[in-house]
């Protein structure tokens, strides 16, 4: 993952927008499953477009699921720069006290 936290969070932000369109996008097909007609063939469709709609559903889950673990990251990421300088000062007077470290 390249960038900072911030850039992390805007990524979170687009997935999570993705995983709303993909909603949008089932709601689309779902609203084909209305159709008048009765028969074999009407039956399967609705079938068809039933199981896309669920497979829809799933791959908006999955992308609000790698949207929380993009955040996670973002927060992990920001508590190691947050860290950094108190580190650096920890060494930094390590050496000094220390001598050869």
């Amino acid at each position: 993952m390249v960038g900072g936290p911030e850039d992390i969070r805007r990524l979170a932000r687009r997935v999570a927008l993705e995983a709303e369109q993909v909603r949008e996008v089932a709601a689309q097909v779902s609203a084909t499953r209305s159709v008048s007609w009765q028969s074999a063939t009407a039956s399967a469709f609705r079938d068809s477009v039933t199981l896309c709609v669920l497979s829809l559903h799933h791959t908006a889950e999955l992308l609000d699921t790698a949207a929380r673990f993009l955040l996670a990251h973002a927060s992990a990421v920001q508590s190691v720069v947050d860290a950094l300088p108190l580190v650096g000062g920890a060494v930094h007077h390590g050496r000094r006290r220390g001598g050869d470290r």
